[in-house]
């Protein structure tokens, strides 16, 4: 098997930004080139398809289709099988003394991934940092890397009061919907006043930024996943007009929306 050490890929690295504690890269995998040895990393890291896809096997085969991340533990065995179109990743490779440095485990990053409602969002914002480097980027990147961990983390850790949850699984599940303060209230039975209240500590947004993050979150979804008109996409994801849907996609992502549809 082969081991591949702090920064080395089995793909092709485009381009790369290296603070000391963490690697972020863009890579590309090609279906000529692709190399589908059985592999691991010495260091823990995740991988985010920003265009194309392949199939990969762990203890199971499984797709990774665009938009799709995907965890990968310290020394945990893994292996490209199947490339079909050019397959473009961005990447984070985290080292034990970024762990050590932010009092964080693999467990707290892994269940970040899972539930974090920002994390398409967040892997453009670093396609942009990677594609237009400057002075400030390795700077940038560390706080969105934190924002994507810690930032979740008070919707992850133990002890969040229920009314919490409830409320997340109602915005998540409806996010097509408008949803009132009024009725989260009354769903949860909690005053309006407290939701307000504790909204942004927890989610760190107010309700109507987060219902917006939301709908963003399943517009790079389709648009990458579907050839529908912008327009379209800005009325499935309920937005009243094109130049809001274009406002709210730059201000989430840092990129206009056709920019995204024709990386």
């Amino acid at each position: 098997m082969k081991i591949l050490k702090e920064g080395d890929h089995i793909s092709r690295e485009i381009n790369s930004i290296r603070p000391g504690d963490f690697i972020v890269s863009q890579t590309l995998m090609s279906p000529d080139d692709f190399y589908g040895v059985k592999h691991y990393h010495q260091n823990a890291h995740f991988s985010f398809v920003l265009k194309g896809g392949c199939a990969e096997a762990k203890r199971d085969h499984y797709e990774r289709p665009p938009g799709s991340i995907t965890w990968y533990q310290a020394g945990e065995p893994h292996q490209i099988t199947k490339v079909i179109t050019p397959s473009y990743h961005i990447n984070f490779e985290l080292s034990e003394s970024f762990f050590s440095l932010y009092s964080i485990n693999e467990s707290t990053v892994s269940e970040a991934l899972k539930k974090h409602p920002l994390t398409g969002i967040l892997m453009l914002k670093t396609y942009d940092e990677l594609a237009n480097p400057d002075t400030h980027s390795a700077d940038s990147l560390r706080m969105l890397l934190l924002n994507l961990i810690l930032g979740q983390a008070k919707l992850v850790y133990p002890g969040i009061p229920l009314w919490v949850k409830i409320v997340q699984e109602i915005l998540n599940d409806r996010w097509t919907e408008k949803i009132t303060l009024a009725e989260l209230s009354l769903t949860c039975g909690i005053h309006p006043v407290t939701i307000s209240r504790y909204f942004p500590i927890y989610f760190s947004y107010t309700l109507g930024e987060y219902c917006r993050m939301l709908k963003i979150r399943h517009a790079i979804s389709m648009i990458r996943s579907s050839p529908t008109d912008l327009v379209s996409v800005a009325y499935a994801c309920g937005f009243s007009d094109q130049s809001h849907f274009i406002r709210n996609f730059k201000s989430f992502t840092g990129m206009l929306p056709t920019a995204w549809q024709k990386l």
